[in-house]
This record gives C-alpha cells, sequence and structure tokens, in this order.
C-alpha cells in the first residue's frame, strides 16, 4: 500500500507581492499587473499565509510515501514568490526525498520570462525525479510496488488569458501506456478534465482539447488523475462502473487536500480521504 498526500495551487507570494517587485522582476507594464491587482483584491483572504503554513505542519505529522503537487505554487512566478514558496515547503519536501511530484500551474508559468528562466525548475528541480528525464517525451516514475505515476504538463505562458494544452501529442501517451500493461497508472496535470455536478470552468481558463485528453483516462490501467486548477477540493467517480477516481486540491489552503491509498493488490486501487483541517 502507498500513501500518496495531495495538494494543490498554494499561490505562495502574499508577502512579497508590490509593484516595486514588479519592477525589479520584469517592468510594470505586462501581464503580471492584473494577476497583481486580481490577488490584491480579490485573492488575498483565499491564500491567507497563516493558512498555507497551518496545513504544512498539519501534513508534517501525516505518513505518506509521495507528496504531488499539481501546480500554482506561486501567483505571479517571480523569483522572490519561488524562493517563498521553497523555503516554506522544505521541511514537507524533506520527508520523501526523490519522491516529490511537480507539475507547472498556469501563475507558474505566468509570464514567457519566467518560463524561459525556468525559474521553476531552478527552485524546485528535485521535484521531478523522472525516468530518463533527457528523453524528449512524457516523463514519468515508475515505483517498486508497480505503481506508474505520469506528468501530464498542460501550463504554458499566455497572453491575458490562462487557457492551458497539454505538452506532448496525446498519441505518445498511449503509447507509453500501452507500454506498461501490467502496472497500475495515476496521472496528474493541473487542469481539470472532468467536472462533478454544478462545477465548470471559463473557457479562456481551461485546457484546449480537453475532451480529447479526457480519452487518456480512460485507457487500461488508469485509476485515478490528481489536479488543481480550480480552488475547491473534490473527489469524484465519474465514469460509471469503474474503480477510478479524479481528485482536485485546488483547495487545499482552505479546504484541505487529499491523502490518497493506492492498492498493490487489487480492488479498490484508490482510496481517497480528505484531509480534516483544524478550524
Amino acid at each position: 500500500m502507498l500513501q500518496v498526500l495531495h495538494l494543490s495551487d498554494l499561490h505562495f507570494g502574499d508577502g512579497q507581492l508590490s509593484l516595486g517587485l514588479l519592477q525589479r522582476e520584469g517592468g510594470l507594464f505586462n501581464k503580471r499587473l492584473l494577476g497583481f491587482a486580481n490577488r490584491k483584491f480579490n485573492r488575498k483572504r483565499r491564500f491567507a499565509e497563516e493558512r498555507k503554513l497551518a496545513l504544512i505542519e498539519y501534513c508534517m505529522d501525516l505518513d505518506f510515501d509521495y507528496l504531488i503537487l499539481s501546480g500554482d505554487l506561486t501567483h505571479l512566478s517571480t523569483s522572490a514568490e519561488f524562493l517563498e514558496a521553497r523555503a516554506a515547503l522544505e521541511p514537507l519536501l524533506s520527508k520523501v526525498p526523490g519522491r516529490v511530484l511537480l507539475t507547472a500551474g498556469n501563475h507558474d508559468r505566468y509570464t514567457r520570462s519566467a518560463t524561459q528562466e525556468k525559474l521553476l525548475e531552478l527552485h524546485f528541480g528535485d521535484c521531478f525525479p523522472f525516468i530518463d528525464t533527457e528523453h524528449q517525451g512524457p516523463h514519468f516514475l515508475i515505483d517498486p510496488q508497480g505503481w506508474m505515476f505520469l506528468e501530464l504538463p498542460m501550463s504554458r505562458p499566455t497572453g491575458l488569458h490562462s487557457k492551458g494544452k497539454l505538452a506532448w501529442n496525446l498519441q505518445a501517451y498511449r503509447d507509453l501506456l500501452a507500454a506498461y500493461p501490467n502496472h497500475q497508472k495515476l496521472l496528474y496535470g493541473h487542469y481539470p478534465l472532468v467536472y462533478p455536478g454544478g462545477q465548470s470552468e471559463a473557457f479562456s481558463h481551461s485546457l484546449a482539447g480537453r475532451k480529447e485528453v479526457l480519452q487518456l483516462l480512460k485507457q487500461p490501467g488508469v485509476r485515478g488523475y490528481l489536479h488543481g486548477h480550480i480552488h475547491h477540493s473534490w473527489a469524484f467517480q465519474p465514469f460509471a462502473e469503474t474503480d477510478f477516481w479524479s481528485v482536485n486540491a485546488g483547495g487545499s489552503v482552505k479546504e484541505g487536500g487529499y491523502l490518497i491509498s493506492l492498492s498493490a493488490e487489487g480492488l479498490p486501487w484508490i482510496s481517497p480521504s480528505k484531509l480534516e483541517l483544524p478550524a
């Protein structure tokens, strides 16, 4: 049995954001200025610093084998924010060295300059412990208990919208999944692929080609998909007569993330449990 801690959308940077910081990190007149205003006037309480630190402290008492962070560690992808995120998360990362799996959120690729400078990789390079990271194709990790962890990188620098796109073509993922017929698969990315009732996503913030990418979740052996992006937490089974789970930890700061049990023996392959954070 493996235990996976799933957190997402922590949006570090409350103590860093200022007009002076934006001026130092690329100027004021770009996409970051809009993000700065949105954070200051609309989202400040949602990502209160004390709640993030309380979440990390709570998770330090949990037993887990892997930590999956499904994006948006920062808000405007500045160097200062990445430094703050690394310092705050270091105790949690050190619990499972080599078993932290990170994928970028749209806020971690907020600008072209941050992406070109590889700021996320610079500060969290040890959180991409993939097999053969030099090969040009999907990145994955194989656990000795027979589970494959497969990243679906989706985030990219865009204009004023936040629309994602899968990094590689779908056939590359199908071929990789088919090459490991005897392994159970857990996929993770930033954007939702399925939604529970009552939830939806604005077109400008969604994943391009979502319906096509969704077919990956129906491939043999795929048992779950972990993501964030929408700032609520949910876990549900979208496909009838299957043991597949879709888990969103986007509301980690306010609503809690998930501790997910992965079985090496059979049904139920996945059992997600929501973290019960103190008030």
